[in-house]
């Protein structure tokens, strides 16, 4: 997790699609529910090295950004 200007960059790994897909949804939810108030919302980015092992056995990555309206 990291913060940048208007957005805080999240990453997230996993053994597999299934799982990661649970990661992304329990982040998407806390963090979506934590930033009510200020609208958040949360997008997934595959990350150039996900794309690069997709098929193998390694992890694969993706980031998520969390906005507010108005910002990119």
């Amino acid at each position: 997790m990291r913060a940048l200007p208007g957005r805080l960059a999240v990453r997230a790994e996993a053994a597999d699609e299934e799982d990661l897909r649970r990661i992304q949804d329990l982040l998407t939810t806390r963090l979506e529910k934590f930033g009510q108030r200020e609208h958040l919302t949360v997008t997934w980015h595959i990350t150039a090295e996900a794309r690069t092992t997709a098929g193998s056995e390694d992890h694969q990555a993706e980031r998520g950004r969390v906005t507010r309206p108005g910002t990119s």
